[in-house]
């Protein structure tokens, strides 16, 4: 069974998709010990349209597919300065890049969530963390093997990425932002192994990986 499935018109699209994509879920597997939740296999959807400066809406359907609403014109891609000068809002906040929002999905197909009523410990930005987590570790593997050509668009989005993940983790502001440099602080402590203990625990609703979770939590905050 094919484990990663691209449905778009555009070759140059499919083909650099299917390649991160491969690359990434090896990359998971050899680093965290972590595949596709359930073995599921994974369609990726791109629809490509409209005027040329592209905007993003991705999202993850649990054992399903990942979506791209990809906005672009249908003639040619903008300039790679042109590109990521429209991922910087007017108050300075950033945008992730395309390479990072579909990293960002992939990391929901290895730990997705499952909770309609999230009790406390479990809380929805816990999985949008690990997600920004996972696409931020990925991303110097990917350049390092893929380059700037990794998406059609050409351009640098490993400092791009890193820049945004070091104002993040420097400075968290909302929940969500300190589990993503908890994640960090588990690798920095115990490296892929205490990661894939941390995802496997909290897969099975594991209090020690709870409370080993919520110690480092609480441990950046005081930090901050």
């Amino acid at each position: 069974m094919e484990q990663v499935v691209v449905d778009c018109e555009w070759p140059e699209y499919t083909q650099a998709v299917e390649r991160l994509a491969h690359f990434v879920l090896k990359k998971s597997a050899e680093r965290f010990g972590l595949g596709i939740f359930e073995g599921k296999p994974l369609r990726i959807k791109i629809t490509i349209t409209g005027p040329p400066i592209p905007q993003k809406n991705l999202y993850y359907t649990i054992g399903k597919e990942i979506t791209i609403s990809w906005i672009r014109s249908s003639e040619k891609d903008p300039s790679p300065e042109k590109y990521l000068k429209s991922l910087v809002r007017s108050d300075g906040s950033m945008y992730g890049t395309m390479v990072f929002g579909l990293l960002h999905e992939i990391g929901h197909s290895v730990f997705p969530d499952l909770i309609e009523d999230h009790p406390p410990e479990l809380p929805e930005c816990l999985f949008e963390g690990w997600a920004t987590f996972f696409a931020w570790s990925m991303i110097p593997l990917v350049w390092e093997e893929l380059g700037e050509d990794a998406w059609p668009i050409t351009h640098n989005y490993f400092d791009y990425e890193m820049n945004r993940k070091r104002k993040t983790t420097e400075d968290p502001r909302d929940l969500e932002e300190y589990y993503i440099s908890a994640f960090f602080r588990i690798e920095e402590e115990s490296g892929g192994t205490g990661i894939s203990k941390i995802i496997g625990g909290l897969r099975q609703r594991n209090a020690v990986a709870v409370e080993e979770l919520d110690r480092v939590l609480k441990q950046i905050k005081g930090r901050n």
